[in-house]
């Protein structure tokens, strides 16, 4: 059967050690870092909002990188339908064997510009009323 008291003699050895040990001086902030006493120690939103989640990371890789945000806008998006529809007219004239195909691209692109200025009619008509 084991004794108590040496266990309680050498944890009380242990502890006089460590009470005789040389204090450490304590290591302080600069002062231009001193924070008031009523302050807690400042978030930084940045580590916090940056952070990428698997939603993030499939949402970058999915999302068009665009030369020209331009096309973005209502003018920038007509003039660029505009110009994209008359490639694929002459696209369609260089090459036959491509023609049909290109032709259901070219109406494809009027379906759309027609329903682009279907919703400009229908925004004019919300701000009259």
């Amino acid at each position: 059967m084991k004794s108590t008291r040496s266990n309680h003699f050498d944890l009380m050895n242990s502890l006089i050690g460590i009470s005789h040990q040389e204090e450490s001086i304590p290591i302080y902030p600069s002062g231009s870092h001193l924070q008031p006493a009523s302050v807690g120690k400042p978030v930084n939103l940045d580590q916090l909002l940056l952070l990428q989640s698997i939603d993030d990371f499939v949402s970058e890789q999915l999302r068009p990188h665009l030369q020209d945000p331009s096309i973005l806008w209502p003018a920038g998006f007509k003039e660029t339908l505009i110009k994209t529809r008359a490639n694929l007219i002459n696209l369609a004239r260089a090459k036959p064997r491509s023609a049909k195909t290109l032709g259901k691209l070219a109406l494809a692109l009027d379906e759309e510009r027609d329903l682009a200025e279907l919703l400009q009619m229908y925004r004019f008509a919300l701000l009259q009323t």
